[in-house]
């Protein structure tokens, strides 16, 4: 199929954040990455505009991007390359599912508004797909940690403890 849509996902201005409580931890039940990354979201809160085919969905970076993140949105890319298919929730109110076609470069998007019964697919280029969340995900990475709200070390470690902890409970739901 050449019938290929528009795949984009770019941070916008800042927004006030009227609408949360800055994040605390007074349990101090957070590492030192998830309490530093969420106020960084937090802190730098601001609209994230999606571009899905004909759609443009405003999300925001704290809670939306923030949740996507921390339910390990850079694992379901690397899940996309090898083949996969893949669910990205944003809030409580947009899906995204990939469906990569084998040896293409292509991925059908499967999208939807929960709850209000909107539903659409089209096709993209899996390249483009990969590399935009890529980039965004690098960039608001790299912007925590430039202003010093998490450490190149706390990334690694969150990094490497998700995977630690899908291997574990794989490896448990297998015997």
């Amino acid at each position: 199929m050449d019938n290929y849509q528009n795949f984009d996902i770019q941070l916008q201005d800042l927004i006030k954040n009227d609408f949360y409580d800055y994040p605390e931890d007074e349990l101090n039940e957070y590492t030192n990455f998830e309490i530093g990354f969420k106020r960084f979201c937090f802190d730098n809160n601001r609209n994230v505009l999606l571009e899905v085919d004909d759609e443009k969905i405003i999300l925001h970076l704290y809670h939306d991007i923030f949740d996507a993140l921390e339910d390990r949105w850079h694992e379901q890319i690397t899940k996309l390359v090898s083949g996969n298919k893949i669910n990205i929730t944003f809030g409580s109110y947009f899906d995204l599912i990939f469906h990569p076609i084998k040896n293409k470069d292509e991925v059908i998007c499967e999208y939807s508004f929960l709850g209000t019964g909107k539903y659409k697919t089209c096709n993209l280029y899996l390249s483009q797909v990969v590399k935009i969340m890529n980039l965004l995900v690098n960039q608001i990475f790299s912007m925590a940690i430039k202003q010093g709200y998490i450490t190149t070390e706390d990334l690694i470690e969150f990094i490497s403890i998700n995977k630690k902890t899908r291997r574990r409970s794989t490896a448990t739901s297998l015997h």
